[in-house]
C-alpha cells in the first residue's frame, strides 16, 4: 500500500480529517486515549470533535461511563467502561514488567492478594483509605511505589479504576466487578475493534498497541484476519475491516490539523515511519510525546499550551514556514479547543 494511501486511511478511520459531532464515537474508534497528562487528553478529544464541550465529557466522567486507569501497555488510559472490561479481559496473562518489583515480587504479589480481599465492587474510597488498608496489611507507611505496583496489580485484574473527574491520578478509587468475558473471546473483539478504528493494520500494530505479546495474540488474529479484507502487496499483512474508499492524494494539500499529545497516531503503531517523521523532534527525552501539527499531510512542527484562568495560550515550534492561510486554520482548531473547554483563546505563538 502507498505511503500516501495508508497516510490517509488511517488519519480518516481516527476521525482526523473530519471529526465527529458524537462524543461516543471518538471513544468507539480510539477505545482508549492515552493519559499520563489528562489535560492533553481532552485537548485531543476537542480536536476529535464538533459541537461537543468539556461540560459533555464530565458528565461521563461523573456517571462512571468514563474512566481512566492502567490499562493498554500499562499506561493510563482514558476510555468508556465497557472498554474497559474488554480491555482487562483479553489481557489477562500479561505481567507487569519485573523493574517494577524491586525485587519484591512475592511480597507485592501477597500484598496485593490481601488488600483484595478488603475490596467490594461498589465501594467509593479515597486514596488515603486505600493507603491505609495497605500499610495495615504491609506494616510500612508512606511508600508510594509499594502503592503504585499493588494498584497496578489490581487495575489489571480489572478491581480498580479512578474517577477523572477529580485532580490528581487517583483521588478517588472505584471498586470493580472484575470482567467476567473469556480471554479469547475478548481478545478478539478487541482485535476487531482496533482494525475498524485504526486499519490499515497488521499484527503486530495491535501488539503494541493493545500490550499484548505475539505468541498470545497470533491464533485469535489469524481467526479474525477471515472476515477482514487484505490491503496492499501480498505479504504485507495489512487489514481492513471493511473496504474503504480511496481519498484523493491531495486531500491534505493546503490544510493544516492539530493532533493532541500521546496521541494513537503513533503510540498505536509499531513502525513509526509511516509519519515519515525523525522520532527525536517528538519525543522529550523522558518519553512524552509532545501534540504536533501536520501540514500538507507531513508533520512539521509541535505545539503546547499554558493555561491560564479562563485563557489558554498556544505555542507552535514550527520546522517549516506556515503560510497565513494555513495558521488561519490553525487559530481555527485553537479557537475549537477552547471552546470545548469554554475560556478564550489568549495568545498564538509561532
Amino acid at each position: 500500500m502507498e505511503r500516501e494511501q495508508l497516510f490517509l486511511a488511517r488519519m480518516k478511520q481516527q476521525g482526523l480529517i473530519n471529526p465527529s459531532e458524537d462524543l461516543e464515537q471518538v471513544f468507539q474508534t480510539t477505545i482508549g486515549m492515552q493519559a499520563q497528562q489528562q489535560r492533553q487528553t481532552e485537548v485531543g478529544i476537542a480536536l476529535r470533535t464538533r459541537k461537543v464541550t468539556y461540560t459533555d465529557l464530565l458528565a461521563r466522567y461523573q456517571s462512571g461511563r468514563v474512566v481512566r486507569t492502567w490499562a493498554q501497555r500499562w499506561t493510563y488510559q482514558l476510555l468508556q467502561r465497557d472498554d474497559w472490561e474488554l480491555i482487562i479481559a483479553a489481557r489477562r496473562g500479561e505481567s507487569l514488567p519485573q523493574t517494577y518489583f524491586r525485587g519484591e515480587r512475592a511480597r507485592i504479589m501477597s500484598l496485593a492478594d490481601k488488600l483484595a480481599v478488603d475490596l467490594h465492587p461498589g465501594q467509593v474510597m479515597t486514596q488515603e483509605d486505600a493507603m491505609s488498608l495497605l500499610a495495615h496489611h504491609a506494616d510500612t507507611n508512606g511508600d508510594h511505589h509499594l502503592w503504585y505496583v499493588v494498584m497496578q496489580i489490581l487495575a489489571a485484574r480489572g478491581l480498580v479504576t479512578f474517577n477523572p473527574a477529580l485532580t490528581g491520578l487517583q483521588t478517588e478509587i472505584r471498586v470493580m466487578p472484575a470482567p467476567t468475558v473469556d480471554t479469547d473471546v475478548a481478545m478478539r473483539q478487541l482485535m476487531d475493534r482496533f482494525v475498524r478504528g485504526f486499519g490499515p493494520v497488521r499484527l503486530a500494530d495491535f501488539c503494541k498497541w493493545a500490550g499484548i505479546g505475539a505468541s498470545r495474540a497470533r491464533a485469535n488474529w489469524q481467526q479474525c484476519a477471515a472476515q477482514w479484507q487484505p490491503v496492499g502487496e501480498p505479504g504485507d499483512g495489512l487489514y481492513v475491516a471493511a473496504s474503504i474508499a480511496a481519498l484523493p492524494d491531495d486531500t491534505l494539500t493546503g490544510r493544516a490539523l492539530l493532533v493532541g499529545g500521546f496521541d494513537g497516531t503513533l503510540t498505536a503503531y509499531a513502525d513509526k515511519g509511516w509519519l515519515a517523521v525523525p522520532p527525536a523532534k517528538l519525543w522529550t527525552a523522558n518519553g512524552i510525546l509532545k501534540p504536533f501539527v501536520i501540514i500538507d499531510g507531513v508533520i512539521g512542527g509541535t505545539w503546547s499550551t499554558r493555561w491560564r484562568g479562563d485563557k489558554v495560550d498556544f505555542a507552535f515550534e514550527t520546522w517549516r514556514s506556515v503560510p497565513r492561510r494555513l495558521r488561519t486554520q490553525i487559530e481555527a482548531q485553537c479557537e475549537r479547543v477552547a471552546r470545548f473547554f469554554n475560556v478564550a483563546v489568549g495568545s498564538i505563538s509561532y
